[in-house]
């Protein structure tokens, strides 16, 4: 599935959580899970994190409207929308009127915290009708090299957080075609 990464304001950090839960129950993941402590250089790992994101969901209320942090996001989600094809789904909450800044771009509704439900369920399906993640390396080698292709897969499993799905490898199981 996806990885997904919520931008929200700090007050907004509840409602962003329960989206972030059912989203995971779905099948998706996350680099930094919401609330969490980030200790170092925080900017940096969040940065990271938006980086190798696929989607965006940004939560947007009258105080995310007011936060640096989610106003550079979704700049940021713009520019890795060119390069790498970043699915940003923006959230308007209750009456929230759309920005003029994402105006271009289709924009859910969540009327209220009791509509978490219905507003997931329609973010998955976006993100699994939109986004292509199958296979994200496929490592081609001859038959006789099948030892260092295994060998490739192994330290590739070790390094990263890596699905059956993100790899394909004719020789090495569970990687193999279907």
């Amino acid at each position: 599935m996806a990885n997904v990464f919520i931008s929200h304001a700090y007050t907004d950090l509840p409602l962003a959580q329960a989206i972030e839960k059912q989203l995971l129950d779905k099948g998706h993941t996350s680099r930094i899970p919401l609330g969490a402590a980030v200790a170092g250089t925080w900017r940096a790992k969040y940065a990271r994190a938006l980086a190798a994101a696929d989607v965006l969901v940004v939560l947007v209320t009258v105080d995310s409207l007011n936060s640096k942090n989610v106003l550079g996001e979704i700049g940021a989600g713009r520019v890795l929308e060119q390069l790498k094809g970043l699915i940003m789904l923006p959230v308007l909450y209750d009456d929230m009127g759309i920005p003029p800044f994402l105006s271009d771009i289709y924009c859910f509704r969540l009327r209220g915290p009791e509509s978490v439900d219905a507003l997931v369920d329609e973010l998955d399906k976006v993100i699994v009708d939109n986004v292509n993640l199958t296979p994200r390396v496929f490592i081609s080698h001859r038959h006789k090299d099948a030892p260092v292709a295994s060998a490739l897969t192994s330290l590739l499993e070790q390094a990263f957080h890596v699905q059956s799905s993100d790899i394909r490898c004719t020789s090495v199981q569970p990687y193999m075609l279907t």
